[in-house]
């Protein structure tokens, strides 16, 4: 029985820890890309990610009230997607490694994080 419980933990440790290790992976290869650093930082508008790249998908939220843009990042020969939503008023609310609707689906963004 305590081997079974410490193979359970020792698989559970090592699942977690490939998740972390890919989350750092993907920091490292994507975070000097304009897009991700104008996301994070504060302040930052629909108008800002505009001027930098056109999203490849733009998906409304709210009855068009707000969206939400995915982009596709590349770095040495990678590609990420990484989503951005916004506030009615345009500003940046949430951005993830991800796309906008695994973000809503995986209820990693929600409808109501996205009013002013």
């Amino acid at each position: 029985m305590r081997l079974l419980i410490a193979c359970a933990s020792t698989l559970f440790l090592v699942l977690v820890g490939c998740n972390t290790l890919v989350g750092v992976a993907t920091l490292m290869a994507f975070s000097a890309n304009p897009i991700y650093i104008k996301a994070y930082e504060a302040g930052a508008t629909k108008d800002d990610l505009l001027a930098i790249q056109q999203p490849h998908r733009v998906t409304p939220i709210h009855g068009a009230a707000s969206t939400c843009f995915d982009y596709t990042l590349r770095s040495k020969g990678k590609k990420r997607t990484l989503y951005v939503a916004f506030t009615v008023t345009e500003k940046v609310s949430a951005y993830g490694f991800s796309t906008c609707a695994s973000a809503f689906s995986e209820r990693y963004l929600s409808a109501s994080e996205l009013l002013p």
